[in-house]
C-alpha cells in the first residue's frame, strides 16, 4: 500500500462524496500510479475504502444498502464506461 494512503482521511472523502451528490462523478478522483504493480495496489485500497464507508453508512441507517451497492458500481466501474464511451 502506498505510504501517502491515510485511511481516515481517504474515508472522510469517500463519505463526502457517497453522501454529497446522488450521482458519484469520477472525475473527482485520481491517481499518480507509476508502475502496474502500484496501479493494482492503489485499486485494492480503494475498493476497501468504498466498502469500508459505504457498509457503515448502511449500518447506521444513513443509506438503503440498494443505493450503496449503486454508489459502488458507479465508482468501481460505471463512471470509466461513461468517461470513455465503452459500450
Amino acid at each position: 500500500m502506498s505510504e501517502f494512503y491515510n485511511e481516515p482521511r481517504s474515508h472522510r472523502g469517500a463519505g463526502r462524496m457517497a453522501g454529497s451528490d446522488p450521482i458519484v462523478r469520477a472525475d473527482r478522483l485520481g491517481g499518480d500510479c507509476r508502475a502496474a504493480e502500484e496501479t493494482y495496489g492503489a485499486a485494492m485500497a480503494w475498493k476497501h475504502v468504498i466498502a469500508t464507508v459505504l457498509a457503515s453508512k448502511v449500518e447506521n441507517r444513513l443509506l438503503a444498502k440498494d443505493n450503496a451497492y449503486a454508489i459502488a458500481a458507479k465508482l468501481l466501474h460505471e463512471n470509466a464506461r461513461w468517461i470513455y464511451g465503452i459500450d
